[in-house]
């Protein structure tokens, strides 16, 4: 683990990617928690201001971010990023069944922030209200549901393997999105709640959170 540690100091980390939250906060998460150093760069979104974003895209492969450069070497996709980096700071299980438990939690969550972004970017406001009516009172509710006895099934104090995993950071910042709009969408799943408490406790969580810049989304 020390080895591991040590070998992330050393390494040139910049995370690029626009000034929200979205699909790059799993990643900054991460980092935060891990403590090592990086880049940070936070770029205006372009239907505010474009300028930046058009100097930025011709450089990226893909032309998409968020992106992670690792000592040189380009990685894109949140995900996929999140994962590596997971990896590298033991936060994604201790064997294969562990790492499977963790993807399972992580995939739920991610249905849970695809309706979300479906909801926050539909156009039509008739079909807007019916997709945020449908996310709160049925989608979200049933889908705490089935996290939280998940969580018991293998332990009962995080989500997967019964320890903490970059399953839990990702839950703990989608939620965080969610709530903004809900505040009391975990009232009726206190395991999960008072999971949402002791991450946001983690110390280099806790000083991160009261320090990022306040976003929309």
């Amino acid at each position: 683990t020390k080895l591991i540690l040590l070998d992330s100091l050393l390494q040139e980390i910049k995370l690029v990617y626009f000034d929200v939250y979205a699909r790059g906060e799993i990643i900054r998460l991460i980092l935060h928690y891990a403590g090592v150093p990086f880049t940070d760069q936070r770029i205006k979104l372009p239907f505010i201001d474009n300028t930046e974003w058009m100097k930025v895209k011709p450089t990226i492969p893909s032309g998409q971010v968020p992106v992670l450069y690792w000592d040189g070497k380009l990685l894109s996709q949140s995900l996929s990023i999140s994962r590596f980096l997971a990896k590298q700071f033991n936060l994604a299980g201790l064997n294969n069944m562990e790492s499977a438990l963790i993807d399972e939690m992580v995939d739920t969550v991610l249905e849970l922030n695809e309706d979300f972004y479906a909801m926050t970017f539909e156009p039509d406001e008739d079909k807007k209200k019916e997709k945020n009516t449908k996310l709160y009172e049925k989608t979200l509710p049933l889908k705490l549901g089935l996290i939280e006895k998940r969580m018991d099934s293998t332990g009962g104090q995080f989500l997967a393997a019964n320890r903490l995993s970059w399953a839990d950071l990702y839950f703990f910042q989608s939620m965080k999105t969610l709530l903004m709009m809900k505040p009391m969408a975990l009232e009726s799943f206190p395991k999960l709640d008072n999971l949402m408490e002791r991450v946001g406790n983690l110390p280099n969580i806790k000083k991160y959170i009261a320090e990022r810049p306040e976003c929309a989304f």
